[in-house]
């Protein structure tokens, strides 16, 4: 691998490079602590994530959605390789002043109806389920060179039972991120379209604004 390129809550993605064809990709890898640690809680959670993105992404096709290229179990070791998206995440963009002209209007406004299509896509179940991201936010929205979007880290991602109309989560049991969060969800609420397009509603702000959310 080349250097790192971001980090999540339970991996560091790096560059990865092939040694013989050239070709480069994204290598999520777990965090070592989490592995190797004491934290059972952790640990579970994060094999959970990983599982759960593999069978999401191994099932969705849609070019608004990051690829799975693979993954890779080694002992305590575990990867997930994607498709490099070169224009980077969303919210370092919008805070880049020297990105400012690149992301005009039109571009903005492609960047907009692409992550639309995606959740669409998810909640339609275009891969065979209907699905909800649960962690809709610039910082999981990247862009490929042409400064189309793609949707990442589907470690959240649940799946909607049928005929359920949202997911009813159990007692502290919130998902996401402080700032995207639906009120309503974040209080007790179930998890549905509605909630989702919160998140998505945020992102648009941020879109128009320039200003990414304070996510403390």
């Amino acid at each position: 691998t080349e250097r790192g390129l971001g980090e999540g809550a339970f991996g560091r993605v790096f560059r990865g490079i092939d040694a013989v064809s050239g070709a480069r990709f994204a290598v999520k890898k777990l965090k070592d602590e989490l592995v190797r640690g004491n934290d059972a809680a952790a640990l579970a959670a994060m094999h959970r994530a990983a599982e759960r993105e593999v069978r999401v992404l191994s099932r969705f096709r849609h070019p608004h959605i990051v690829s799975l290229l693979g993954f890779a179990i080694s002992g305590a070791d575990r990867c997930l390789v994607y498709e490099l998206l070169p224009g980077g995440a969303l919210d370092a963009a919008l805070q880049d002043d020297g990105r400012a002209g690149e992301l005009t209007w039109r571009v903005r406004a492609r960047v907009a109806a692409g992550v639309a299509k995606a959740l669409n896509y998810l909640h339609r179940g275009g891969g065979g389920d209907r699905c909800f991201h649960r962690d809709v936010k610039a910082a999981n929205i990247c862009l490929h060179a042409d400064l189309s979007p793609a949707l990442i880290d589907c470690g959240l991602a649940k799946h909607i039972p049928a005929e359920a109309g949202g997911l009813q989560t159990s007692t502290g049991g919130r998902f996401g991120t402080p700032g995207y969060m639906c009120p309503r969800y974040a209080n007790g609420g179930a998890f549905d379209d509605k909630s989702e397009a919160y998140s998505f509603g945020i992102v648009l702000l941020e879109l128009i604004t320039g200003e990414v959310q304070n996510q403390r």
